[in-house]
């Protein structure tokens, strides 16, 4: 998946994405509040929100490496 791809997957809001890294499951999921958007990112037990998809995709928190780094080589799900 390409990083616009998924840029314009997140602004649908319905979509979750399931992943792994490290062998550790990872996803993102959104929840609307007051038209609102929240991304939560996990990445095994760790967990993250974001209000801004480019802070999401920039955040190193993949062991020092963000998902714009990964996404090439990441199997994503989409459901």
């Amino acid at each position: 998946m390409k990083l616009q791809q998924l840029k314009d997957y997140l602004d649908d809001y319905s979509l979750d994405f399931y992943f792994q890294v490290n062998k550790k499951d990872c996803g993102i999921e959104t929840e609307v509040k007051n038209y609102i958007p929240t991304f939560t990112l996990w990445y095994g037990d760790f967990y993250r929100d974001y209000k801004d998809k480019d802070l999401l995709v920039n955040d190193k928190i993949f062991d020092g490496k963000s998902l714009r780094q990964l996404l090439p080589k990441l199997n994503i799900e989409v459901y």
